[in-house]
């Protein structure tokens, strides 16, 4: 499996891996039927071992761990000593030489020890160390070294699930089978080899099995899988089989199968000196059935709020277990990374971290590339997760590559190196000097250049990068001299999108810090994958973040891949709408009066404006009329639910005495001071009056403007636009966010 799935732990040779270790383990598996071997005997097994080395493959090999440090002469390794340590051959140097009787001999392979990079006598800073090729043919020739083919870009498409309860899994014998159980047509055995750790259970958890190779057997109409247990007599000790499945995959990286069959026959008992069976057939479940709730999000927020109220219901409606995953996606044409450095009011500060006195040093020469620096976090570059960093000679970190350039260029180019954080991209020369530093902490890891000297010339540089653990990079230079002549950025894994912050300019100064911030992250949701039960649910948590983005619409997609048949990929719109929190002043008029209108048509009279805010939910606070005398009026706020839009549902209603005195200008009436929640969530809404009886009735200023677009209706029995003018009325309010929106009862959002 994968390192992070797997991580190894010198204390623990007991342990079997947890079910996702098991899961991420079948795209690893070797192409040969077993494992190779050669013996190391003469220059030709010798030059073999090279050869494999350098076609990408590794050597395994035991040694006395007694005796094995440094093993370039003789005379440190004697003869029948056995062996009781497992070492990895990893690289070869054919011109490291030692002298031994006056004869110097040349050629040595390296070695990974599994003890880190803290054992007493490891000298290289790498948890390696070297053996001689002549201590190879003349010490270690009785021992094999052994390597694997891989499958090259494999895809597993079925696998085995199960679940043993045992406390001596030495005991038991597993094998998965297809076919009848009398007459199978293939088995594979689980755990095929010698050891399994002693007197010790199985793991509480589902254990995997690839058994890809079973498909063809399907094809031909097999299906019947079958999982057998024979347990020994070595103990009376007895178990469980608690859990057999079949999963099968169109994309396993997914995580998410296109069918599950489970078998009914669970629990089995194991019978000491006998074998059991489960058996499960294509088709055994009904399957899972997947629903959500709700089908889309559109969140608003003002600059600087964060939403993480909201939740995404994930039902089962099915019989078997729903597996799913989620992704996200944004809708947006460049990756989105941005920088600032210290001379802008709101950049970094400048803070130098001097560890030349407490990093470990990197001995690099002219033209040279590190071995990878392991970080101790997972470091996300351009939508890319890295466990670990190379350094280069001449100022630049990579990811992926080893391409070592001395010419400085402007980013993006396809040519190499790429995948890479251009510190101070120029043509250096370390010479050796252990001038290049590396600390890890943490939250954060470190790379310093000190007074690293540019090539053949006496200018020295002192610069350092930062990376963090949320993305985020930090550029610092202490002290540099002719530094208008380099590449200052980061660029992704294919040269095709980069930030350039300085190519060959005058830009560089001393105590400058320049910060690179990855994409704003506005939306996020926990967890990312997960299993629901038939007839049950999960709710996922997700949270829109407006503190790192500005004004403006952001959208995406969340993705929920999961086992159901029918619906194998459901699409989540998401929407967050950011506003800086201000009102919105919405009216027709150019706030001239032009004449005065009143409807005098018989009972039940009046008229109104139409409005549409520019987003939702509007929360109305104030509605402004020109009026032209102090007669009580009622107004009315209506929802646009009538016979083609017209007005219809009253939202609000209240009577209102205008004041005594007139200027007939604009009048304010407080729609929040009358304690009313009027929301708007779509579409558009009415503000007007309406009278009764035989008047004077009230006379609002109307206004040419914008005649004869519809915005102003009367009513008499029934709404019907009118097209003459347009009435004086005019509405504020703002975005109602996510924290109002809190406050307010689900009753009074009154559309929508």
């Amino acid at each position: 499996s994968t390192w992070d799935l797997m991580p190894y732990d010198i204390n623990d040779s007991q342990t079997f891996p947890s079910e996702a270790a098991f899961r991420g383990a079948p795209p690893y598996r070797h192409d040969t039927p077993h494992i190779w071997a050669i013996y190391p005997i003469t220059n030709t097994d010798i030059e073999n071992m090279k050869n494999i080395l350098l076609d990408n493959h590794l050597l395994t090999f035991s040694i006395h761990s007694s005796y094995m440090f440094e093993m370039t002469t003789l005379d440190n390794y004697p003869y029948g000593v056995g062996t009781n340590h497992a070492q990895t051959i990893v690289g070869f140097d054919d011109n490291w030489s030692y002298t031994e009787d006056g004869y110097t001999t040349y050629g040595a392979f390296k070695i990974a020890n599994s003890w880190g990079d803290t054992w007493t006598e490891e000298t290289t800073n790498d948890g390696c160390y070297w053996i001689s090729y002549e201590t190879f043919k003349q010490r270690l020739s009785d021992g094999a070294c052994h390597w694997v083919e891989d499958k090259i870009d494999y895809e597993p498409t079925m696998i085995a699930i199960f679940q043993i309860e045992h406390n001596i899994r030495n005991d038991c014998e597993i094998t998965i089978g297809i076919g009848t159980t009398g007459s199978p047509l293939a088995e594979k055995r689980f755990e095929d080899y010698s050891y399994r750790s002693g007197s010790h259970p199985f793991p509480d958890n589902n254990m995997v099995m690839d058994i890809t190779e079973f498909v063809p057997y399907m094809n031909a109409g097999v299906d019947n899988f079958f999982i057998k247990i024979y347990d020994s007599t070595a103990s009376s000790t007895t178990g469980t089989i608690s859990y057999f499945a079949i999963e099968t995959y169109n994309n396993y990286s997914s995580g998410i199968p296109t069918e599950v069959w489970v078998s009914d026959d669970t629990p089995v008992y194991t019978i000491d000196g006998s074998t059991v069976y489960a058996q499960v057939q294509e088709g055994s479940s009904a399957g899972a059935d997947i629903d959500i709730n709700p089908i889309s999000f559109n969140i608003n927020l003002n600059q600087g709020e964060i939403d993480n109220t909201r939740t995404l219901r994930i039902s089962n409606l099915g019989e078997d277990i729903l597996n799913y995953s989620l992704s996200f996606t944004e809708n947006k044409d460049t990756y989105g990374y941005t920088w600032e450095d210290s001379n802008e009011p709101t950049g970094p500060t400048y803070a130098w971290e001097e560890i030349s006195t407490t990093g470990t040093s990197i001995s690099l020469g002219d033209e040279a590339i590190s071995y990878v620096l392991y970080l101790p976090f997972t470091f996300n570059f351009y939508g890319n997760s890295y466990d670990g960093v190379k350094v280069c000679s001449n100022g630049y970190l990579t990811f992926t590559n080893d391409t070592i350039e001395y010419e400085n260029t402007s980013i993006p180019d396809v040519s190499e190196p790429n995948d890479a954080i251009y510190v101070f991209w120029d043509d250096l020369d370390p010479n050796y000097d252990d001038n290049i530093y590396y600390k890890a902490e943490a939250d954060r890891y470190i790379i310093e250049f000190h007074n690293v000297p540019q090539y053949n010339s006496s200018n020295y540089q002192t610069f350092e990068v930062i990376l963090y653990n949320d993305g985020k990079i930090l550029l610092q230079y202490n002290n540099m001299t002719n530094t208008d002549y380099c590449t200052i950025g980061i660029e992704n894994i294919d040269g095709t999108d980069a930030l350039e912050i300085i190519y060959d300019s005058a830009y560089l100064e001393n105590n400058l810090a320049i910060e690179i911030l990855p994409p704003s992250i506005w939306f996020n949701y926990n967890p990312t994958s997960g299993n629901v039960s038939a007839s049950d649910y999960e709710d996922i948590n997700l949270t829109f973040d407006a503190t790192t983005v500005s004004n403006g619409t952001y959208t995406g997609t969340l993705y929920i891949n999961s086992n159901d048949p029918d619906e194998s990929q459901l699409d989540i719109p998401i929407t967050l709408n950011v506003g800086s929190g201000g009102d919105e002043y919405l009216y027709y008029d150019d706030s001239t009066a032009e004449g005065w209108f009143w409807w005098n048509q018989g009972d039940g009279r009046g008229f109104a404006n139409v409005f549409e805010p520019s987003y939702y939910p509007f929360h109305i606070t104030e509605v402004e009329y020109a009026l032209s005398n102090d007669n009580p009026l009622h107004l009315q706020i209506w929802d646009d639910d009538g016979t083609d839009g017209l007005p219809n549902t009253s939202l609000f209603a209240t009577d209102i005495m205008p004041p005594s005195e007139h200027s007939y200008d604009i009048h304010t009436i407080d729609i929040e001071g009358l304690k009313a929640d009027i929301n708007i969530s779509d579409g558009t809404f009415y503000i007007g009056h309406t009278e009764e009886g035989a008047g004077p009735f009230n006379a609002v200023g109307s206004d040419t403007n914008d005649t004869g677009s519809g915005y102003s209706y009367l009513y008499s029995d029934h709404w019907y636009y009118w097209t003459d003018y347009t009435c004086m009325i005019r509405v504020r309010g703002h975005q109602l966010t996510a924290i109002e929106l809190n406050s307010f009862t689900a009753s009074t959002i009154k559309k929508g």
